[in-house]
């Protein structure tokens, strides 16, 4: 992942989600902090989404969604993803 500091106090984070072609349904990411007390928020407006939704589709290939994951602050995040087959949990560091 690669950031930048924002002129809103969320730091910017570039992150690509690849979907295999064989999971044709939604997908659902959130997210919060789990040592501390810092938001977690999707997109590149001034105010972030506190969820990321990504479509469902008809197409055979893989899907891949260039995203802005937003934070305040560093530390150890947990991001749920969510899909009709089930729940996935992914913990990442941000220094």
């Amino acid at each position: 992942m690669a950031g930048g500091a924002r002129p809103s106090d969320w730091f910017d984070l570039k992150v690509i989600w690849a979907i295999s072609p064989r999971y044709k349904g939604p997908v659902l990411v959130r997210g919060r902090q789990i040592d501390g007390r810092g938001e977690v928020g999707f997109g590149s407006g001034g105010i972030p989404y506190e969820e990321l939704q990504l479509p469902p589709v008809a197409e055979t290939r893989w899907r891949d969604y260039g995203t802005r994951l937003r934070v305040r602050r560093g530390g150890c995040f947990a991001l749920q993803i969510d899909t009709t087959r089930g729940a996935q949990v992914v913990v990442i560091e941000i220094r």
